[in-house]
């Protein structure tokens, strides 16, 4: 407050010279910030650096900044002495509006990642080559910007190879790799793709993009959409579709039979994806039929497919987690490396309800409801993309919490998240850090958890 007190009085002394100050330590006069060298503005007869207390030609103090923010002087125009007042949110949050928001859904590609703020807006960063951060570019950025053309919030959040997807009201849009969702070429802005309008839930995959429609249908488009099954009626399905995943070819459905839940894949089966393996050796090729994976719950109520896996989780304890399809990285478990059918998840660590489950390139996370605190884990036979240390699929736990909110998202090589252990929760990633994809404003790849930036 001191320091403010000190500006206020140079501010009325500017006034009372006419704006005209002598420099005491030279031999000229001060008349404007001109004078000044770049990034400093004239206070009190002499050149000081900008800051939130010296902001701008004037020398203007900025105001207190929002919660969870710190204030902080721009320079603009020539020279740099001109400024502006404005803040930036703390490591983790994403700026929204006038102020600062917790991150709320998260949705990470290949070499990129999206994320929604609990004001529904969306931020993207990594790889931005095919207009997979929607912000109108295709250079990479290493921390997350804002996408423009979102009206309504967002309610549903998915990342491919090269585009992302977001439910927003009863709009689908879709941005970068336009063939992937039906479009001609790159696409780097969100538009708007009618055929998956009034969707519920929506995911993305290498060059497909498959989404559930109020009536339970699956409707895929885009050039993988022959192999991903092209269209699934909730009749084919023998129930009503209630989420979806989908990857490298190949899509699962979450499936409400009536009796109980049943999780029904179609598309590429080189790697076991289908679930339809038998003694570990699947069928070889695609099916455009779903195919019923064979799981002992009817409780399943959490899909994700990986590039070449994919696993189940349910909430009943005794039937919480199966994985199935390429296990070469351990991304199911301790198993053997070789394609193993639909497994119960071996390491007891994990013999807990299942709250969210996240298949990746080569690694596998998922929460768990351990006795009422909430615990992330993740497993690879990499410890880079595993969140730590330990090696050879066993579960890596990440900080617990005792609320919930924790929301993971796998990528080729990374994996972000929505830390709830902190308050308010944060947005994290850990894994390979080239493109700026772990988004905290460097290139450099953390096996530990690295909050994210929004700039």
């Amino acid at each position: 407050m001191a320091a403010r007190a000190a500006f206020v009085a140079v501010a009325l002394l500017l006034a009372a010279c006419g704006g005209t100050l002598v420099d005491h330590h030279g031999t000229g006069i001060l008349s404007d910030s001109a004078s000044c060298g770049g990034g400093e503005v004239a206070c009190g007869g002499r050149c000081v650096a900008q800051s939130p207390d010296a902001c701008g030609a004037s020398c203007a103090l900025c105001g207190e900044p929002p919660a969870n923010a710190t204030e902080i002087c721009t320079p603009v125009g020539a020279g740099g002495h001109d400024g502006v007042c404005d803040f930036v949110c703390d490591d983790g949050l994403l700026r929204c509006g006038s102020g600062c928001c917790a991150p709320a859904l998260v949705a990470s590609g290949s070499d990129f990642t999206c994320a929604s703020s609990t004001a529904g807006e969306v931020h993207c960063f990594g790889a931005g080559d095919l207009g997979q951060l929607g912000n109108a570019s295709t250079l990479d950025r290493a921390t997350a910007t804002k996408l423009r053309g979102f009206t309504s919030p967002v309610s549903a959040l998915a990342a491919g190879d090269g585009h992302a997807c977001a439910i927003s009201g009863p709009v689908t849009k879709c941005w970068g790799d336009g063939p992937a969702f039906g479009s001609l070429g790159t696409v780097t802005d969100p538009q708007d793709v009618p055929s998956l309008a009034n969707a519920t839930k929506i995911a993305a995959g290498a060059a497909h993009t498959c989404a559930v429609k109020a009536n339970g249908d699956v409707l895929c488009v885009g050039e993988g959409a022959i192999a991903g099954g092209g269209f699934q009626s909730a009749a084919t399905l023998g129930g009503q579709a209630i989420d979806v995943a989908s990857s490298d070819g190949f899509t699962c459905a979450l499936v409400n039979t009536g009796s109980g839940n049943a999780v029904k894949c179609w598309g590429n089966n080189a790697f076991g994806q289908l679930g339809d393996a038998v003694a570990g050796i699947p069928p070889e090729g695609a099916s455009t039929v779903a195919v019923t994976v064979p799981l002992p719950s009817s409780t399943i109520q959490k899909i994700s497919a990986g590039t070449r896996h994919a696993c189940a989780g349910g909430s009943t304890n005794g039937q919480e987690l199966y994985c199935w399809g390429a296990n070469g990285s351990l991304q199911l478990g301790q198993l053997g490396t070789g394609i193993q059918a639909p497994t119960y998840f071996p390491d007891s660590t994990l013999h807990k309800p299942i709250e969210s489950v996240a298949a990746g390139g080569l690694a596998t996370c998922a929460v768990v409801n351990d006795n009422g605190t909430h615990r992330p884990y993740c497993w690879s036979s990499d410890p880079l993309v595993s969140g730590g240390v330990n090696l050879n699929g066993k579960p890596n736990p990440l900080p617990p919490n005792t609320t919930g909110g924790f929301a993971f998202s796998a990528g080729a090589s990374h994996t972000c998240y929505v830390d709830a252990s902190q308050s308010p929760p944060r947005l994290a990633c850990f894994g390979l850090g080239d493109r700026g994809r772990l988004g905290n404003g460097s290139i450099v790849s953390s096996a530990t958890p690295v909050l994210v930036i929004d700039r």
